[in-house]
């Protein structure tokens, strides 16, 4: 509990085509995580850490961060490159210490700006990947699907066409499907497949974290199939 900052709390704007656009309030209690004994107790019990850019943008939390990825877990970093949160030293030191990396389409072309790499999606991670040491780069393409380049395979999957009605939480269920798909040792093509899968359910539905219907998530599958 903190008594000084208030929880997090974003302003979260729905265009016609359901595309959100976020106000992110500051300051917020998770800007002033400690990395206290407790804290780090749990984290050594870890054996992944899944983390962002944004949760990053104050110094405490940020020195938190980094301290536990020293530990050197499977860490697992969400880009999010929203002005002016988007530091390009902070991104740097944390994709050194990152295992897999998803980010979408314009934030790759934007690290491949910084560092000189390629505009071609595919050449971008492969940068990415000899730059920092990523073992998955993983790019989200919107409605266009994803990519992802893992042992020197680049695979590519063209998504779900669904009648979107609210596009909030579709990244992060993305990567719980992927994260999954990643620990069971999927063949790529099916782990991003999974992945993109999850991330349209849950944009047919309202709020960030709907109920899972499998039959439903699997009917969506199937129409695919039959279309092809």
């Amino acid at each position: 509990m903190d008594n000084l900052f208030s929880t997090g709390l974003v302003n979260v704007t729905l265009d016609k085509e359901g595309n959100a656009f976020y106000e992110i309030v500051a300051p917020a209690a998770w800007d002033y995580i400690e990395a206290d004994d407790q804290l780090m107790k749990t984290a050594e019990k870890a054996d992944i850490i899944v983390f962002g850019s944004l949760a990053q943008r104050n110094k405490k939390t940020r020195e938190t961060i980094q301290k536990i990825l020293d530990l050197n877990k499977i860490n697992i970093f969400d880009v999010n490159l929203r002005p002016p949160y988007d530091n390009h030293d902070v991104i740097s030191d944390t994709l050194y210490k990152t295992k897999i990396c998803k980010l979408n389409d314009l934030e790759i072309l934007k690290l491949a700006e910084w560092y000189g790499f390629e505009s071609d999606l595919h050449e971008a991670a492969i940068g990415i990947r000899e730059k920092f040491g990523c073992e998955i780069v993983c790019v989200t393409r919107g409605s266009h699907g994803a990519s992802l380049l893992r042992n020197n395979e680049w695979v590519e999957d063209p998504g779900f066409k669904v009648v979107v009605k609210d596009t909030v939480g579709a990244g992060d269920s993305f990567l719980a499907a992927l994260i999954k798909g990643f620990l069971e040792d999927k063949p790529n093509d099916e782990l991003l497949e999974d992945a993109n899968l999850l991330g349209a359910y849950v944009v047919t539905k309202d709020g960030p974290t709907p109920m899972l219907n499998f039959d439903r998530i699997e009917k969506i599958r199937k129409e695919r199939k039959e279309k092809k």
